[in-house]
């Protein structure tokens, strides 16, 4: 039988409601129960509640109970011939105008699994098969559907044919990484490659399974993997002592389980009657033997019916020494030989030769000792075919390693190309980083040292200025007040004219320091007066186009921009050889802009700054960072041009 573990699920999660009423919910949960199922009132409830959803026109709940009821039987291995009807029928009546189509085509798989509780073989593979042809079953269905297919084809002793629907219903639960019902799986596969001689992959299987069974704790489980390993060892491996420790593992763990199947009860009471013949243990097969009989009659399985009839027959020559019937044995030698079941086939052979030779019936009993040879050389080439099958899957087994290990290089090899491309995309950000750190120190040194040495410049400047203002006031003012002082102590005359000179001389001192009445005439006078001034003195001319609304500005800020023009006046002055200079200052709601340009030579503005001679550039500079402004100076052999840009709010 082939093996699932969703037999004993409390909670189905293939059956979810479409309806979400309260009362369907509480009705749900109490129907879903796997406790609930054996109240003696359970099937009674069930229908009415069905046929009522039916009456009142509620296909899709009633469907839904219906799933719910069919999953109860089949968990159960019930025979039900009312349940199997109503199945039937419904599918019949509804399948073309149901809803729910893919919820429907779920009693596919219930109506295979009821047929072959019942025996009916044919009818269990044509659902399994149908159920396979509609793209709207469920994927877990499907799965179900192989796992079917895979039990009546191993039922039929069509092993090979099995095989693949049980790698199917494995690669599905791969896929979902359903480690329980990969171990379920692999159960399945074992029991096929056992039955196929190949006892090594057969035995990798059934540990790999058993592993994970323990792992998850899954009773159910482990009990049909203690009966198969069992017989495992008994029938391939000739291992009665590894029998017998699966058979007390497997009674003392159904010993402290609650919920006990009728069904592992049944393959516990066998396995107790086979350690009780292995043992010699003959007094203590009477008891087992019954409640296997018990059970089998219980489950209505023809396959452990049979069993535990061959199981009588063989108590019965132990006890008796002969064979009371021996057509008996031999109608239990044809079933054998029809399902291959070859361990049992050799043990009626046996008991027949023994039979016949303790009657002295030698030649029938030669005839049997023949039959066992023949058996035993049809066992030996099975087992050379078991063992290319064992090869086989050691060979696609190691295709497919070496398959996952050059996947594993090429990834390896695509990971060490990502991982070398992100270190050089580091190294390049690292050596941009490192590149724009060192350019922002250079910056910041080349700022300080550019402010230290206008600090240094203007302290200089500062001081020559004092001097000069010093000497000034001393040639000029000072002499012109000493010569008015002798004459007054001679009482000699002077003229008026000496006094308006020595006027002109501070005015013009006082003008160099501070712009005449600047706070009172503003920005855009000042700037033409200073334009007239340098045109005067210096013979340079100047123009200028000034749209300015005084009071834009404080005076502070004027002074500012002022002293800005000035000192960019004065650098053409004395550097560039310009003929002719102009000054434009315009307004616009958000900014002031001011440009000073000329046609002189111009000069390298980077080289000039490095040079620690700029002062007037770096007193530019530090004005305008008093203004908040963007300052520019650009400078060619066409001229230079010093623009500066003050935001207005």
């Amino acid at each position: 039988m082939i093996l699932s573990c969703e037999e004993n699920n409390q909670q189905n999660p293939d059956l979810r409601p479409w309806y979400g009423a309260k009362t369907l919910q509480d009705q749900f949960k109490w129907f879903n129960n796997a406790n609930n199922y054996f109240d003696s009132n359970y099937q009674d409830k069930f229908y009415s509640v069905y046929n009522n959803f039916l009456e009142t026109g509620q296909e899709d709940s009633a469907l839904y109970y219906l799933l719910v009821f069919s999953e109860m039987v089949d968990q159960n291995y019930i025979n039900d011939s009312t349940y199997l009807k109503t199945s039937i029928d419904h599918v019949n009546k509804y399948e073309s105008i149901n809803n729910q189509q893919g919820e429907l085509l779920k009693l596919y798989y219930y109506i295979s699994s009821q047929y072959a509780t019942i025996g009916i073989n044919d009818s269990s593979e044509s659902w399994s098969v149908r159920g396979l042809t509609k793209k709207e079953m469920p994927p877990r269905f499907i799965a179900k559907c192989h796992r079917n297919l895979s039990e009546l084809y191993s039922s039929f002793s069509q092993h090979e044919k099995a095989l693949p629907h049980t790698i199917a219903f494995l690669d599905y639960f791969i896929e979902k990484k359903d480690t329980l019902n990969i171990g379920v799986a692999y159960i399945n596969l074992a029991g096929l490659y056992k039955e196929l001689y190949a006892y090594e992959t057969a035995e990798n299987y059934m540990k790999k399974g058993l592993e994970i069974s323990l792992l998850k704790n899954d009773t159910y489980t482990i009990a049909i993997y203690y009966e198969k390993i069992g017989n495992f060892y008994l029938e391939s491996k000739h291992d009665s002592a590894k029998y017998i420790v699966y058979t007390d593992k497997l009674n003392n763990l159904l010993n402290s389980y609650s919920n006990n199947l009728v069904f592992l009860q049944s393959l516990s009471e066998e396995m107790q009657v086979n350690k009780f013949f292995i043992t010699r243990q003959y007094d203590s097969i009477p008891y087992h033997l019954k409640k296997f009989g018990d059970l089998a009659t219980q489950l209505e399985d023809s396959v452990s019916i049979k069993n535990h009839y061959m199981q009588k027959i063989r108590y019965e020559i132990q006890k008796s020494g002969t064979i009371a019937n021996e057509n008996e044995v031999l109608k239990i030698v044809s079933y054998a030989i029809a399902n291959k079941d070859y361990p049992m086939t050799e043990s009626c052979y046996l008991n027949l030769f023994n039979h016949y030779y303790k009657k002295g019936e030698y030649k029938k009993a030669i005839d049997y000792q023949k039959k066992i040879h023949a058996l035993d050389e049809e066992i030996f080439s099975k087992n050379n075919r078991g063992q290319i099958y064992d090869k086989e899957v050691q060979y696609q087994t190691a295709k497919k390693d070496q398959e996952i290990l050059i996947q594993d290089e090429k990834l390896q090899l695509k990971q060490r190309n990502i991982g070398l491309l992100l270190a050089s995309l580091i190294i390049v950000a690292l050596s941009f980083l490192v590149y724009f750190i060192w350019q922002k120190q250079k910056q910041i040194s080349e700022k300080r040292k550019n402010e230290t040495l206008f600090t240094q410049k203007l302290m200089d400047n500062t001081e020559d200025e004092r001097m000069r203002i010093a000497k000034d006031l001393h040639d000029s003012v000072g002499h012109e007040l000493l010569s008015i002082k002798n004459a007054l102590s001679n009482k000699l005359q002077f003229t008026e004219d000496k006094i308006d000179h020595i006027l002109a001389e501070v005015r013009e001192i006082s003008r160099n320091l501070f712009p005449v009445m600047f706070e009172e005439i503003g920005l855009k006078i000042s700037v033409e007066q200073l334009a007239e001034s340098i045109y005067t003195t210096d013979n340079l001319y100047v123009s200028y186009d000034i749209n300015y609304i005084a009071g834009t500005l404080d005076t502070k800020s004027e002074l500012h921009v002022y002293r800005i023009i000035q000192e960019a006046l004065n650098n053409t002055r004395k550097y560039a050889q310009a003929k002719s200079a102009k000054i434009s200052i315009s307004q616009t709601n958000n900014f002031l802009t001011v440009e000073i340009k000329d046609n002189g030579k111009g000069f390298d503005v980077m080289e000039v700054l490095k040079s620690g001679k700029a002062f007037g550039l770096l007193a530019i500079n530090q004005r305008s960072k008093a203004l908040n402004a963007k300052a520019s100076t650009e400078s060619n052999s066409k001229g230079t041009t010093i623009s500066l840009e003050i935001p207005l709010t």
